[in-house]
């Protein structure tokens, strides 16, 4: 059955907010600024839906902000991301102009729980809190890393991926990246790699108490794609003098290193001790034979957990990763990344009750063969719908 036209003949009737089985793919090479105006002019329908149609962006953030407190908040953090990343303010400034989108909002996009509490008792917070990605780290003769990107369902076809070289006022390479991007987000809080040899994953991880004062997660995953080894990784999530405002881990290798293959997830939290202002990070190791999986629970830090779904979804589905013999191929990846055993709470996420979130993208890295496989679908399922060789 041909889908109905309707409108002016280039809309068709049933599609809108079905899954696209595509991926854009941006090459561009500028400043921060100019990189940031080429992504926002690119993408600018992309935005523009999202900044419409996300309702958590208009019934919790935008409220939130129009708050005294609110407002303070937003002015106290954009103070401090414009002392410490001026670059990626001046970045996020260039897609706001080319997305004709105002700052305000993009930067919005940055903050959710600094600005608007994460213990509200609203379902559309609810809702937020069951977002987070499931990461298999697989250092064995195949060095793999697999990452499935799960978010709230206005994320459906509204990803993209930038590859993007940063140049400098005399025209010098500052940085040189890859990876996949949120509609109006820095690049960085998601999946990719860099000319270093870096190939990461981020995790969302809920801890039950955030850092109004810290920095926002999305600031130090953008910093991070400059980064040329594991040491300047962890002082970037160290932040010293800060800290981050929010959890999250990263798995993360630098392929170019000496010696064999070595593979890390780090999770990350905020500061605990208030006298002590830098981000608890707590980091594991996995050498040739190692396997690890993360989802969006800490698994090493003392910290507690917000309570909600995504506490609970993260259990189920280390569950079911555990009942698979530890993967040693990227079709074992791929099997363990499309897993919907348990229909509540699958891996593979496509927004059924009560979970609701989607898996918008799933990325499997060959580190050895230097390849990324992107799907939009199911990859047991599926064909990968770009493969990007990653340049390093």
């Amino acid at each position: 059955m041909n889908p109905e036209r309707k409108g002016n003949g280039n809309e068709f009737n049933g599609l809108k907010g079905h899954r696209l089985d595509q991926i854009p793919v941006l090459h561009c090479r500028g400043t921060h600024r100019m990189v940031g105006y080429t992504v926002g002019r690119q993408f600018k329908s992309i935005i523009g839906d999202l900044i419409s149609n996300w309702i958590f962006f208009n019934r919790i953030l935008i409220p939130s902000y129009e708050t005294p407190i609110g407002k303070e908040i937003y002015d106290k953090t954009l103070k401090l991301c414009s002392r410490k990343f001026p670059q990626y303010v001046d970045e996020l400034e260039g897609i706001a102009e080319g997305s004709d989108q105002p700052f305000y909002k993009l930067f919005l996009l940055h903050l959710e729980s600094i600005i608007a509490s994460p213990a509200a008792e609203d379902v559309l917070w609810e809702t937020k809190l069951n977002t987070g990605c499931t990461s298999l780290l697989c250092n064995m003769d195949e060095v793999l890393i697999g990452h499935t990107e799960d978010t709230c369902p206005e994320f459906l076809n509204n990803v993209f991926v930038v590859a993007a070289e940063i140049l400098g006022e005399h025209g010098e390479t500052l940085e040189k990246f890859t990876t996949l991007t949120y509609a109006g987000h820095l690049p960085g809080y998601t999946m990719g790699f860099n000319s270093a040899g870096l190939v990461y994953s981020i995790n969302t991880l809920y801890p039950n108490r955030t850092y109004a004062e810290g920095t926002p997660r999305t600031f130090l995953t953008r910093a991070i794609l400059g980064s040329t080894n594991l040491e300047t990784a962890l002082r970037i999530l160290r932040d010293e003098g800060t800290g981050t405002s929010d959890g999250f881990s990263i798995n993360i290798t630098f392929a170019k290193q000496e010696g064999g293959s070595v593979l890390h997830n780090v999770e990350v939290a905020p500061p605990i001790q208030n006298d002590v202002l830098e981000s608890e990070l707590s980091v594991l190791t996995l050498t040739h034979g190692d396997f690890h999986a993360h989802c969006n629970k800490y698994l090493r830090l003392s910290i507690p957990d917000l309570p909600g779904i995504a506490g609970y979804s993260s259990t189920q589905r280390h569950k079911a990763i555990g009942r698979y013999l530890k993967p040693t191929s990227i079709e074992k990846v791929k099997e363990i990344l499309s897993d919907e055993t348990d229909e509540e709470y699958p891996i593979f996420r496509t927004g059924g009750k009560p979970d609701y979130i989607v898996t918008v993208a799933v990325g499997i890295f060959d580190v050895g063969n230097r390849k990324w496989y992107i799907y939009t679908n199911s990859p047991a399922k599926s064909q990968p719908v770009a493969i990007l060789f990653m340049d390093f």
